[in-house]
């Protein structure tokens, strides 16, 4: 009967030992964070409308939503031929390294020459970097397009030039005719005086 007792108290005591072991063992977490740098990109203009010849900026943000530091980041930005525009600046630039959470903003100017259509694409920017490990990713924009104010030319309004021509010259001969008549009037005025003078005699 003792001996029971013993053996049972044994098996109560691995049981809480068991127990205790298995408490004190700390559990991983079942997912690890995973660290990476990730860039985004945008390009706008400083203008949505602009004349032909009309300067204006475009700007380019390339911010670091991840949550490691991005390496070797390189920018090339496109645009249309270089006879329609004038670009004062650069298209491509360079970064050793862009923090998470932070942004970078590359600005140029450009004018635009020559249009075809009242729009017009200025292309997309290219953004390429790196990772600590070295592993290279690229991202693109949105394309960026603007509108161009094109100025008609102007319809000849031949009607209303015959009207002009017309008023003209009846302005004209009013003024030549009214000394005229003047002169044929005070003529007039003087041979009916001598005949006046005439007939008295």
């Amino acid at each position: 009967m003792l001996r029971g007792k013993w053996v049972a108290l044994i098996i109560i005591f691995m049981i809480l030992a068991c127990f205790i072991t298995f408490i004190s063992i700390p559990v991983k977490s079942e997912e690890e964070e995973v660290v990476f740098p990730l860039l985004v990109v945008a390009k706008k203009a400083s203008k949505e409308t602009v004349d032909l010849e009309e300067w204006f900026t475009v700007v380019i943000l390339i911010k670091n939503i991840g949550n490691d530091t991005a390496y070797n980041i390189t920018l090339k930005d496109t645009s249309p031929p270089e006879w329609s525009v004038c670009i004062e600046g650069s298209l491509e630039a360079r970064w050793s390294k862009l923090e998470p959470g932070t942004a970078i903003q590359y600005a140029y100017n450009i004018s635009i020459k020559k249009a075809s259509t009242n729009v017009i694409s200025l292309g997309r920017a290219y953004v390429s970097y790196q990772d600590r490990s070295g592993n290279k990713f690229k991202v693109v924009s949105e394309e960026l397009t603007v509108y161009i104010n094109i100025r008609a030319k102007k319809k000849i309004d031949w009607g209303e030039i015959w009207k002009n021509l017309i008023l003209a010259e009846g302005l004209l001969l009013i003024g030549l005719i009214t000394p005229l008549m003047y002169i044929e009037v005070a003529v007039y005025r003087e041979f009916k005086r001598e005949s006046e003078k005439t007939g008295k005699k």
